[in-house]
């Protein structure tokens, strides 16, 4: 959605519906995304292991 601007598009002047959107794209946010996604499957893992 950041992306294609869609919050831009949408939202207009309604400053709370920009916020949750997101009003800018940017690779670190992917990047962050994918390590956390990461993390929890190596913790879901670990986990079941040990059940």
């Amino acid at each position: 959605m950041q992306y294609f601007n869609l919050a831009n598009l949408t939202a207009n002047n309604n400053r709370v519906m920009k916020i949750i959107l997101g009003s800018t794209f940017d690779i670190k946010d992917i990047v962050c995304y994918v390590i956390g996604y990461i993390i929890i499957v190596l913790t879901e893992k670990i986990v079941r292991r040990k059940d």
